[in-house]
């Protein structure tokens, strides 16, 4: 059985979904910075991931400005590295 899903949220439990399916692969595509600001400033909303468990995330609300735009895609970004550490090459 093969499950693809696109949602940043979903990098945010990674962890979570790896105990609940430990067979899971992960893949995950990294969009190019310049795109995913010019997205986000276009839409002028941020999309749905933050999280209390990522304290780091939660800043990210009100007015969408390039500068917050560019941290929340490194955040995302870093997080994505955590996990990708933790569930190693295999995954």
């Amino acid at each position: 059985m093969f499950l693809c899903e696109k949602t940043p949220r979903n990098l945010l439990f990674a962890d979570v979904i790896a105990r609940i399916y430990p067979r899971a692969k992960f893949i995950n595509v990294v969009r190019d910075g310049r795109n995913v600001l010019s997205s986000m400033l276009e839409r002028k909303f941020w999309p749905m991931a933050r999280s209390p468990r990522y304290p780091q995330t939660m800043g990210f609300t009100g007015p969408v400005e390039f500068e917050t735009a560019l941290g929340y895609w490194a955040t995302l970004l870093d997080i994505g590295r955590l996990h990708a550490a933790e569930l190693g090459p295999e995954r």
